[in-house]
């Protein structure tokens, strides 16, 4: 029941971004994602500088192709 509730809410959200019904809302969702995407950037990039990833990997894009640009 838990799971359903967090996707009814995810989705809810997701609805509420797209449509700015809440501009409050939308600015703090999109912050968000804004800084968990930062944040797994510089992830990203750590593992290109300690070799865990290959040198000429750019963050941003291997999120893109992963996750898809918005």
């Amino acid at each position: 029941m838990d799971r359903w509730l967090e996707a009814l809410a995810a989705f809810g959200g997701f609805a509420a971004m797209l449509t700015e019904e809440d501009p409050e809302f939308t600015a703090l969702f999109r912050q968000i994602l804004v800084d968990q995407r930062a944040a797994l950037e510089s992830v990203i990039d750590a593992g290109s500088a300690d070799g865990s990833f290959r040198a000429d990997v750019a963050g941003a894009t291997l999120i893109d192709a992963v996750v898809g640009a918005y």
